[in-house]
């Protein structure tokens, strides 16, 4: 546009036009924070897969946040309890091999004298 002395004005006259979609606008401090306190997984699935996880969250009534939180405490109980039954098979395994490990050459000297 142009006003009654010839000169162009308007809303974007002057401005640099910059693209948001890729620069990106300012975020507010709050939702600077939220963002960091939430933050986003994004994963890729099969149809079949989705379906099954939605079905068994609706059946639970829960949403994907305590369904993905379920999975990840059984993950960690099972992880316990395998790592609990090495560490008994183990000390187990030790236990039995040293008592029927044969005696080293010094151990032989030292008990015949």
């Amino acid at each position: 546009m142009v006003n009654h002395y010839g000169k162009l004005y308007g809303k974007h006259y002057g401005k640099r036009k910059v693209n948001h979609m890729v620069k990106g606008r300012q975020k507010s401090p709050s939702r600077q924070r939220y963002e960091d306190d939430h933050p986003v997984i994004a994963i890729r699935i099969t149809r079949e897969l989705y379906q099954e996880l939605d079905e068994s969250r609706r059946e639970r009534g829960m949403n994907w946040a305590d369904l993905l939180r379920l999975g990840v405490k059984r993950d960690i109980k099972i992880r316990d309890a395998i790592h609990k039954a090495y560490e008994v098979g183990c000390r187990d395994g030790y236990q039995q091999k040293t008592l029927e490990a044969p005696v080293n050459e010094i151990e032989k000297d030292l008990l015949k004298k």
